[in-house]
């Protein structure tokens, strides 16, 4: 089958098709959605931010464990909040959002796809995508990035359309998945579809394309979207946009004093060994789609798409796994087309289909028993204090257990060096400027203030490394322990 070069609608998405793939990948992402213990941090603190807004309902200003968080917007958390409330704190009502979102991007793309290149490209897409490995595990680990890729990767699709087929109902889309991306994720929601179009027209001299994308109506669409809910958090925290754009947006792509560096060629190994199997098929008709492209100017567009990711992301310093997700959607698309374009044998892509599916299940299961670092988890350990513990008598002794306020439901008491905070940290996190928040000091004690509470008659509930006990009990005198497990202990005064 060749693909046309036509700027006309190919196919009409078949309803039942999407369907069928609406329903399949919901399976597939929510089978043992919740058969493994919380990934920490990402999972403890985000979820901990939407559980504190529901608790003190209030939808504007987010916090974490009680103190000012604005390192990110607002949408996902509200979004949490809607599992939350119906089915509680647990691994799989946390989990319910990034799933469905990830079988939303599925379903989105086969539809987009379908529109611009033909049923047989968009379906084969959709499944190259939803089987994509580092797709397929973030729709089972609630962060941002997954969510933000699915709202960018429907803005970039929906103004290609838009603009390709003059159609204002795709720029509308555009525009809407654009700001929705902005109030996920901050300025890249914008940055990336106006790139992206922008680098296409230069580099294919469509200027009328200029006129077609109807700016007015989307500088309308992003300020209805964006704005109500920057300017009541900025009315209630004066600091928010200085903290916000400066220091979350700008300073952090251009500044060095971040977690996670990495080299500059991270992404792109990453994105090789994140797309397998299908790398081999893409690198393997790489030559095929360079001729195609100067026939199809979507291929260049699509290109263009993938490398305004991956070089976005590999300026800054620090790089996190989950940042590329946005690169997978044109690589699918590309990788679609070489597929149909060559007419590989349903056979062979059926094996690959099968293999994947088999190995995510595999990998599900055996999510449930790896002792890995960052899946330790207190939930046993809150589930042995004692029922209606007082507020703020629970205490994070020089660490901060991120799924402790989220389990406890409320928030605790931190023991930390406050005045000697460095880098990138949780004890950052939580300290934000103490002028902006000052409740944080009945949360946030040095160890002076601890010991004094801890010779009142007010039971104190102590969680703290295991190997933070032998000095522990150096200053503490008799006390009891109420549970552990492997590295960490639950005391109280005796």
């Amino acid at each position: 089958m060749s693909i046309s070069t036509t700027h006309s609608f190919l196919e009409a998405p078949n309803r039942k098709e999407a369907f069928y793939l609406c329903i399949a990948f919901a399976l597939f992402y929510f089978l043992f959605l919740g058969s493994h213990p919380l990934l920490l941090p990402d999972e403890g603190r985000y979820s901990e931010v939407a559980r504190e807004m529901l608790a003190a309902h209030d939808f504007i200003t987010p916090r974490l464990n009680g103190s000012l968080f604005f390192h990110k917007p607002i949408l996902f958390y509200w979004l949490q909040t809607l599992p939350l409330s119906i089915f509680g704190v647990n691994p799989w009502s946390i989990r319910i959002m990034p799933a469905l979102s990830g079988v939303g991007g599925v379903v989105f793309l086969y539809w987009a796809t379908s529109l611009l290149l033909g049923r047989a490209v968009g379906r084969t897409a959709a499944i190259i995508l939803g089987t994509t490995p580092l797709y397929f595990g973030a729709a089972h680990y609630a962060n941002l990035d997954l969510e933000v890729a699915v709202w960018l990767n429907a803005s970039i699709l929906s103004l290609l359309i838009g603009v390709l087929h003059e159609k204002k109902s795709w720029l509308l889309s555009a525009y809407i998945c654009g700001s929705l991306a902005f109030l996920t994720k901050g300025l890249i929601g914008f940055a990336f579809p106006a790139a992206i179009m922008g680098l296409w027209i230069l580099s294919t001299r469509q200027w009328s394309a200029i006129k077609k994308l109807n700016l007015p109506l989307g500088l309308i669409v992003v300020a209805l979207i964006c704005l109500p809910w920057l300017i009541l958090v900025s009315q209630r925290n004066p600091d928010f946009l200085r903290f916000f754009f400066y220091q979350q947006q700008f300073q952090r792509f251009a500044g060095s004093g971040f977690n996670n560096v990495a080299p500059w060629w991270f992404y792109i190994a990453l994105v090789i060994a994140a797309f397998l199997p299908w790398t081999y098929f893409l690198c393997r008709h790489l030559k095929m789609l360079y001729r195609l492209s100067s026939q199809n100017s979507i291929v260049g567009y699509l290109t263009l798409w993938a490398l305004v990711v991956l070089i976005f992301f590999s300026i800054p310093s620090s790089k996190l796994v989950g940042y590329i997700l946005p690169i997978f959607a044109p690589l699918a698309i590309l990788t679609a087309m070489a597929i149909v374009q060559t007419g590989l044998k349903k056979k062979i892509f059926k094996s690959v289909l099968l293999a994947l599916v088999l190995l995510s299940i595999i990998t599900a299961i055996l999510l449930q028993y790896l002792p890995l670092k960052n899946m330790r988890s207190v939930r046993t350990l809150v589930d042995a204090l004692p029922k209606n513990t007082a507020p703020l008598s629970i205490v994070a002794y020089h660490t901060y257990f991120q799924d402790l306020p989220l389990y406890s439901q409320q928030t605790i008491r931190v023991v930390y060096h406050w005045q000697e905070i460095h880098g990138d940290s949780w004890s950052r996190e939580l300290s934000y400027n103490p002028e902006q928040d000052p409740t944080q000091k009945k949360r946030l004690i040095e160890e002076d203030e601890f010991w004094s509470l801890w010779q009142q008659d007010k039971p104190l509930y102590v969680f703290l490394r295991r190997r933070d006990l032998e000095n522990f009990e150096k200053q503490s005198g008799p006390l009891k322990e109420i549970a552990t497990t492997k590295d960490t202990v639950v005391i109280t005064q005796k």
